[in-house]
């Protein structure tokens, strides 16, 4: 997906919610093309808005850019940002993503039941959530063909 250039922005349309954090709002969204994309949605106050010349948002913003020439079958895709005006003077902050089926890690772990582990070491549940995937596949896949799998 190529971001439109010359100061134009990005037309997309908003269609489902696939999550909430405390940087903001992710949504499935369509581009007027067709293309399928994820949309983080971060509001900048007013008073912030200033950052983006002094230091947080700019920074934010090639570090963005820098992400997006990452290409990688295991790296979610970044196609770049951009910030519209509010009507309450403050700035909408868009970050553009590739749109990954199959849910978040955290409906994942519910599914694989790691709800037991631990916070301390919920980034190894990555991990053994992969883990777990692939014996769950390969396990699926060699049963099909009735060979034993241990």
């Amino acid at each position: 997906m190529v971001m439109p250039t010359g100061g134009s922005k990005l037309k997309w349309t908003k269609m489902n919610l696939l999550g909430r954090g405390s940087f903001g709002t992710v949504y499935e969204g369509i581009t007027n093309d067709g293309k399928l994309i994820a949309v983080k949605q971060m509001e900048l106050p007013a008073e912030k808005i200033q950052d983006e010349e002094d230091g947080d948002v700019k920074a934010l913003i090639s570090e963005i850019n820098l992400m997006a020439q990452l290409k990688h079958r295991h790296i979610v895709a970044y196609y770049g940002c951009q910030t519209t005006d509010m009507a309450n003077g403050g700035k909408l902050f868009e970050i553009f993503l590739e749109h990954c089926h199959g849910g978040s890690l955290t409906s994942l772990r519910k599914k694989l039941s790691l709800i037991h582990i631990s916070e301390p070491t919920r980034l190894l549940s990555i991990s053994y959530a992969v883990f777990c995937l692939k014996k769950k596949k390969t396990s699926s896949q060699l049963s099909k063909l009735n060979i034993g799998y241990t």
